[in-house]
């Protein structure tokens, strides 16, 4: 590298912009517009895929209560059953 040439440098909150969404991060970095009917088509899918996830999560959140309430009614019929036999 001679005297003038610069490395490139890269901040962590970059790094992060490109982890959620390489284009934008790209076109960002190179000074590019980012008004385009495939930038908003873009955010779009980004948006869609955001409510997924919330929805996905949502219904983890679910699974795990109900997984827990199902255990714990198991747990409340074997102490019936066993207070029955004795």
């Amino acid at each position: 590298m001679g005297d003038g040439d610069q490395v490139p440098v890269i901040s962590a909150s970059e790094i992060a912009e490109y982890s959620y969404c390489a284009v934008s991060w790209h076109f960002e970095r190179n000074g590019r517009s980012a008004s385009s009917p495939s930038i908003e088509r873009g955010n779009q899918k980004h948006a869609e895929v955001g409510r997924t996830l919330t929805e996905v999560e949502r219904e983890r959140q679910v699974f795990w209560l109900l997984t827990i309430v199902g255990y714990g009614l198991l747990a409340l019929a074997l102490i019936i059953l066993l207070w029955g036999l004795t």
